[in-house]
């Protein structure tokens, strides 16, 4: 099956985050090695893109760190086999201190429409914590460039849980955005992930997450606030004004296929997942002999259920009948009605399918896990 959604990880940082798990290096003297390597990559498995592609989306790492002739060179390698359709999305992932007017003016010019711009805070004391770069100033700088270059399909991302900022605080970042109408606010809660520099302080019992109800307390204002002001709570984590929905990343939510270039990348094809391996240095060695690792996961049909619940159910769509129905036999989803009612009072259920209200959300692990066939 070939794919017209493509995913390209650029495992490049300036700094390490605290909380980050992404593969990622510092290394970026690697840069144009890594390009040459991606490249060959592209031209290896050309005949898994589509003729023409809905999506491209360079996340990381900090794709922003690579410079505009980098970029150029990528997507030029991907046209010698895939054309964009008309109104495909390009995402660019950002961080605030590599942006200035120059560099915006050519990812334009190089066809990039969307960005996703790393924010994270709007408190410097919560920023340095993170491990973060930026100013706050310069956020504002970047959102007035945005404005000078009428760019109006973008992504904020946001981070709650530390514990480091009031709730208050939180409330206001948020009117901040409502205020200058940001069409795609991504607001993700803290998680404490294996091998990060947070894990480490917190086991060393400098770092203590936020309890279930302070952090309950984050995501109902979250969605209050940014519902109140007209956004769409179209996933767990993502609010949209109508029309600026992430069109790449809800093809993952719904089970779409495609194509994942870089260390680490995962591929789907409906079917299987392709995880290409980590490590940025054995990528370069491995491209330049056109030996290209990765591994190659056939799911079982419990385990394509267990995804289809996992990312259907995160969206405030939720699950249809009727797409439940197509996708499996009856025996695979004969348990579902029973776990339905036993979390009634965090699902709605109607005649065309099911969904997971406001409390649901809170609970969404806890619900598909229930759902899962184990």
């Amino acid at each position: 099956m070939r794919a017209s959604r493509i995913y390209i990880h650029i495992p490049f940082c300036r700094k390490a985050c605290i909380y980050c798990n992404f593969h990622f290096t510092t290394q970026v003297t690697l840069i144009s090695a890594f390009t040459e390597a991606l490249i060959t990559e592209i031209h290896q498995r050309k005949a898994e893109l589509e003729t023409s592609y809905t999506s491209i989306y360079f996340g990381g790492g900090t794709p922003s760190v690579l410079h505009t002739e980098h970029l150029h060179q990528i997507i030029s390698a991907i046209h010698n086999y895939s054309k964009a359709q008309q109104n495909t999305e390009i995402t660019l992932e950002i961080n605030p201190e590599d942006v200035c007017e120059d560099r915006l003016k050519a990812w334009l010019q190089l066809g990039i429409n969307r960005f996703s711009l790393g924010v994270q805070s709007l408190n410097a004391s919560e920023l340095h914590w993170m491990g973060r770069t930026h100013e706050i100033s310069k956020i504002h700088e970047v959102l007035a460039l945005f404005k000078t270059y009428n760019i109006s399909n973008y992504n904020i991302d946001m981070i709650f849980g530390s514990g480091k900022i009031a709730l208050q605080h939180w409330k206001t970042a948020l009117e901040q955005w409502v205020a200058i109408k940001a069409p795609h606010i991504a607001a993700y809660q803290l998680t404490v992930e294996p091998k990060t520099v947070l894990h480490k302080v917190q086991r060393r019992g400098h770092f203590q997450l936020q309890t279930d109800d302070a952090l309950a307390a984050y995501f109902t204002t979250t969605h209050e606030i940014l519902t109140q002001h007209g956004y769409q709570h179209y996933e767990i984590s993502n609010y949209a004004l109508p029309g600026f929905e992430a069109q790449h990343n809800s093809a993952y939510w719904n089970a779409e296929p495609y194509i994942g270039l870089g260390p680490s990348a995962h591929s789907f094809d409906g079917l299987n997942r392709r995880i290409n391996a980590s490590g940025v240095k054995a990528y370069i060695e491995h491209a330049k002999k056109k030996t290209l690792q990765f591994k190659l996961e056939s799911l079982s049909i419990n385990e394509r259920f267990n995804e289809y619940i996992l990312t259907q159910l995160r969206k405030q769509k939720g699950i249809a009948w009727d797409s439940l129905q197509q996708s499996f036999e009856p025996p695979i989803y004969r348990h579902v009605p029973k776990i339905l009612e036993k979390w009634n009072q965090c699902i709605t259920i109607t005649n065309t399918g099911f969904h997971l209200n406001l409390k649901g959300m809170l609970m969404a692990d806890a619900i598909c896990s229930d759902l899962f066939i184990v």
